[in-house]
């Protein structure tokens, strides 16, 4: 039993010695939040451009409007999915 303890303690340290964002599958999990972000940041510019110009843009900011609410609940998910759930809802 303490053989497999020791294992797993020392499988721990060499996983937990490599920071997060050198795994790849955290890269493209990064890259894929970011990507989303941007999107929502570029409908909501071109809903106020519309604004601006006095233009009805009713069709755009409800655009805007469900692709930054979707993206901000998309984004928080993966980041609790990638610093770990049961840690972050415990504290």
């Amino acid at each position: 039993m303490q053989q497999a303890l020791s294992a797993l303690e020392t499988g721990r340290i060499n996983v937990a010695a490599r920071a997060i964002a050198e795994f790849q599958a955290i890269q493209l999990q990064l890259v894929e939040m970011a990507t989303r972000v941007q999107s929502a940041r570029l409908l909501t510019f071109w809903a106020a451009s519309r604004l601006d110009a006095g233009d009805r843009a009713d069709g755009e900011t409800g655009m805007a409007k469900v692709m930054a609410s979707e993206t901000a609940l998309y984004c928080s998910l993966e980041a609790m999915r990638i610093h770990g759930e049961p840690q972050s809802a415990s504290g």
